[in-house]
């Protein structure tokens, strides 16, 4: 009975990938696109480019300019990939999302790990049974001659 339920939870947590993944989009599922003004990393908002193509970014109290070459942008303890940008638009990848792992992949390791202990707790158990009735069966067969 366990041993089923382990199968139909690893059906649904590949399932669950595969559909989290979408292998036939054919860009990156963690990139956004935000244009002048629009949130980028908490607070902290994209102003467009400077006359010298530097990006700008701001908050409620600051304002700083980064080259244009630059692949990264971090600020408050976290930071943003970025991928491109134009004088008005920025596409970045959050990378504590595609770097970490998720709390739901936990929850599923954790589901596997609990189902698995359980069947294999039962299958012990099944096979004590088992041989129990062997035992006894042993002493009571007779041979004819």
């Amino acid at each position: 009975m366990f041993v089923i339920l382990l199968v139909g939870a690893i059906i649904v947590f590949l399932l669950w990938v595969v559909l989290a993944a979408n292998p036939f989009q054919t860009t990156n599922p963690f990139l956004r696109q935000t244009t002048i003004g629009q949130s980028v990393l908490g607070d902290w908002r994209y102003g467009g480019t400077d006359m010298t193509g530097q990006m700008k970014f701001y908050d409620a109290y600051q304002s700083v300019l980064i080259p244009s070459t630059a692949t990264t942008f971090a600020a408050d303890g976290q930071f943003v990939t970025i991928d491109g940008h134009t004088s008005t638009t920025i596409t970045f990848e959050p990378s504590y999302e595609s770097e970490t792992l998720g709390p739901t992949v936990f929850v599923w390791i954790g589901l596997f790990v609990a189902a698995g202990i359980v069947a294999f707790r039962q299958g012990r158990r099944h096979m004590g049974k088992q041989k129990q009735q062997f035992s006894h069966r042993r002493k009571t067969i007779r041979f004819r001659k």
